[in-house]
Order: C-alpha cells, then structure tokens, then sequence
C-alpha cells in the first residue's frame, strides 16, 4: 500500500480547520443573534421608577404590562376618584350641601370652603377632582352618608362590587391611614369603570374653570398636567403624601384604542409623569392585537366541551406570548406575560347519549326451530347429489 502524500495530509488538515471554525462562527452568531433578539425584546418593556404600575387595555381590562400591581400601597388623592364616583352614583348633583366644622377644618389641599356654607354636590365633585379639595371630599362623604366613616364603608362596598378586591378605604380624600391601601391594579379597574360613567368623564377630563365660594374666588386648573397637555389623556387623577409618595391614574385614548395606566409610590413628581408616558407610549406605539374566531370547541381533561360562540378580540405587549386556558367554571382566559389579556365565558356542550343499537335475540324463535334445519338439509342433499353426479361422469368416461 502506497503512503499518503503529505499534501493530502495538508489538505485535510486544512480542511478540519475550516469546519471547525464555520461551527464556531455558527455558534457565535446565533448566540449574539438570539442575545441581540432577547436585548431588544427586554428593551421594549417600560422600565419604572415608580414601585407598583400597570398598564390595562380599558376594553377588555387585559393586562399589558405590570409592576408589583397587587402590591397594597397608600394612595392618596387618587382615593378621590371612588369617592367621586360613589357620590354621584348615590347623590343628585342638584342637591345643596351645607358644609360642616369637620369639612371646613381638615388639612391638606383645599378649596377654602367655609362652614355653613352652601354648595352643590357638583360644584364639590369639582373641586375635589380639579384641585384636589380634601375639605370638598368631606362635605361630599357627609352629605351621602352622614360621616366620613360610614361613606369609607360604602367605598369599600363599591370596590367590591366591581372587583377591586384588594383595597380598603378609611377616608375620602386619601389623607394617611396606616389600613387605607389600595393596588395599582384595582385603581386600573376603577378608572375602567369610571370611563363608562359620563358625568365622571365630564367632570375629570375638564381642565380649567372659575370657582366662586364664600371664602375662595379663583381660576382653577387640574392638577393632572397630562389633561392639560396630552390630547390623548381624557381623565384621571393625581396624588401625593409623605407615607405614599406620588400616585397618578390616567385613561388615554386615540385611533380606536384606549389604555389606563396607573403607578404608585413614585420617587418624585417628574418620575410619576415619566412612568406613566413611558405606559401610554407603549401601549399605542408597542403593541399588537389578535383575535380568537368564533365557533371554536374546546375540550377539557377530563371530557367536558366548551364552545366559543363569538370572537374574542385583545390586545398585548409586543414580542410577548399568550396562551388559551380554561376555568373550572368554563371561562375562556388568554393569558400573557403579564396577566389576563381577555376573558370570555364559553358555552357547555353537553354531551349526547349514544344511540341505543338494535340487538338481534341469539334465542331462535319457534319459526326459526323449524326452517333452520330444512334449509340445512338442503343443502345436505344438494351436495351429496352433486357428488353422485361427478362419480356418474368420471365412471363413464373411463
């Protein structure tokens, strides 16, 4: 057998060479190609300052984005868009409110009212969402429910009754209470509620207007900036206490969708508006949507059907999954990264009895006894005829 020439050596060596430094480079490039995808996936999220924040999609409630959104945290002012919401679903805003000592007398952010004095429930509503009067919150709770205490306990009656479950309200204007909590993801589902309410709407989303009181004569603008400077932002409210630190609720609207954002326990004033433009801006610039088609069947585990009887629309957070699941209760829910995107209660397909298959009886009837055994020994004879005739024929030809 002949050697093998060294530059064939060469060559393979060579060779070796190469493939192993495409493998290498093959590696390399879909690492950094899958690191390069991850970076800018995790570059999409909103990065907060604030320590809870939600992002909500005010259609279907899904959840787009959030931030230790259950996490119970004081929240001052905002505290005032229930209590606006409670008075003018249990009030009339024609009705004359008399404020009292109480009303007059507490601290924080006013509208000057002046004991005795007679203002409208409307006028109060106002005045506690545009300038955040905490005396105006007081007079309202008194005049619905006769104390501040029994209003916080109709309060904590609404946010049950909306799904809110996660807060508890010892006051009307959101001064400090070591049990007065709320989350960033129940304020989400009151400002949902809220944008249905038109007199709410109204009231919230006005920037500006005179007030005239006995003891005030002013121009006052909300206190919600973005109302003022954002055509998007429609209502909302702003907060801020030592204990709570900067709070703010927004509902923002444009080209056919809408978004709630809301933080809580901002570090500062800028940050609390940073975050929550950093929200909106997400959500109508970073977001897609996708639709489940109706009819659609599901079976769960252990048998039992469900059908879909009508499209489910949602929206959600670019470069983010979603998948199906169904509830014990037969609810269809599209989870995402970050929460529920949609719900939609399915229809239960019950099931249908098989039909029953006629069975002939094995017991042969008195007819049966009779006929079987003349056919059989037709058959018999038939036979035994056709071999006499084969043996006649083979005799005869022999």
């Amino acid at each position: 057998m002949k050697p093998i020439p060294k530059t064939v050596f060469s060559i393979l060596r060579h060779l070796h060479i190469a493939l192993s430094l495409s493998v290498i480079l093959f590696v390399l490039v879909g690492s950094a190609s899958g690191m390069t995808e991850t970076a800018r996936a995790m570059a999409d999220r909103p990065e907060m300052s604030s320590e809870a924040a939600i992002l909500m999609d005010a259609g279907t409630g899904g959840v787009i984005y959030e931030k230790n959104s259950r996490e119970p945290l004081y929240p001052a002012s905002i505290t005032k868009i229930v209590t606006a919401l409670v008075a003018i679903e249990a009030g009339n805003l024609d009705d004359i409110v008399q404020v009292s000592k109480n009303a007059r007398n507490v601290e924080g952010t006013r509208v000057y009212l002046v004991e005795g004095e007679k203002v409208t429930l409307r006028k109060l509503i106002q005045g506690m969402l545009l300038n955040s009067g905490n005396d105006a919150a007081v007079a309202v709770a008194e005049h619905i429910d006769g104390s501040v205490q029994a209003f916080a306990e109709r309060m904590n009656r609404f946010m049950q009754s909306i799904g809110a479950t996660d807060s508890h309200f010892e006051n009307p204007h959101g001064l400090h209470a070591e049990h007065h909590v709320t989350t960033a993801l129940d304020m989400a589902k009151v400002m949902r509620y809220a944008r249905s309410n038109k007199t709410f709407m109204e009231i919230s989303g006005t920037k500006e207007m005179d007030w005239k009181g006995e003891g005030w004569e002013t121009h006052l603008y909300n206190h919600h900036l973005l109302i003022r400077q954002d055509k998007r932002v429609k209502a909302g409210k702003n907060g801020f206490t030592d204990q709570a630190g900067y709070t703010l609720v927004t509902y923002a609207t444009d080209q056919g969708k809408e978004f709630i954002a809301v933080v809580l326990k901002a570090p500062s004033k800028q940050k609390a508006y940073e975050d929550t433009l950093k929200l909106l801006d997400t959500g109508f610039e970073n977001t897609d949507s996708d639709t489940i088609q109706a009819p659609k069947k599901y079976e769960k585990p252990d048998g039992t059907s469900y059908l879909l009887n009508k499209p489910v629309s949602f929206r959600f957070l670019k470069d983010t999954s979603w998948r199906e699941e169904i509830k014990d209760d037969g609810t269809l829910v599209i989870e995402g990264d970050y929460g529920p995107l949609a719900q939609q209660p399915l229809l239960e397909v019950k099931r249908q009895k098989p039909a029953e298959v006629q069975t002939r009886s094995s017991t042969p009837t008195e007819e049966q006894l009779y006929i079987q055994p003349i056919i059989l020994y037709g058959i018999i004879g038939m036979a035994a005829l056709l071999i006499a005739g084969l043996r006649y024929v083979l005799h005869r030809t022999k």
